[in-house]
């Protein structure tokens, strides 16, 4: 599904860097993630934040799908930590629901994971230190608004990612 053919979401720039919407539907949801998925190289963090159900791994679905990787055998790694899926760019899923502390990062390989050839996707990512982000990263916060309803806000830190906002944006806008 290309963003032109589906419903389309309306983006409002809050800054320069941040843009909010509503997501009306899960489908529209995974809509999003294709359509980021579609403008990623290898080398993006992409780190999402929202409660449990909010559509985070519905999101990561439709990026991995964007990537050529079968969107059946996308889940959230919450008891695996981090899942590998092998697409173009190629993938790693984390999901840091069950850290506790800054040291379980490390056990992890943590630094390993940012070797800038992949796309680093992290579920739970308001539980990660600052000081073990990269220096460029693309925030994507969900809140519940309804049932079926989301709102979403995209901060992009550092020009990488305000770029694929960007890109990712333009192409969600529908001609007038």
């Amino acid at each position: 599904m290309h963003p032109s053919s589906s419903p389309s979401i309306h983006f409002s720039r809050k800054s320069d860097h941040t843009w909010n919407a509503t997501l009306t539907s899960p489908a529209i949801t995974e809509s999003l993630g294709m359509a980021i998925g579609r403008h990623l190289h290898g080398g993006e963090v992409v780190m999402l934040i929202g409660d449990l159900g909010v559509g985070k791994t519905v999101f990561v679905r439709g990026l991995a799908q964007a990537c050529g990787v079968l969107r059946e055998i996308v889940n959230s790694p919450t008891f695996t930590l981090v899942q590998e899926y092998h697409g173009t760019p190629h993938l790693m899923h984390a999901d840091l629901y069950r850290i506790e502390k800054t040291d379980d990062l490390v056990n992890l390989g943590w630094a390993e994971l940012f070797d800038g050839t992949r796309v680093v996707i992290i579920e739970w990512a308001d539980r990660l230190p600052l000081a073990q982000l990269p220096p460029d990263y693309l925030t994507i916060q969900l809140k519940h608004r309804g049932r079926q309803s989301r709102s979403v806000i995209l901060t992009a830190i550092g020009p990488v990612s305000t770029k694929l906002c960007q890109q990712v944006i333009q192409n969600f806008q529908s001609p007038d």
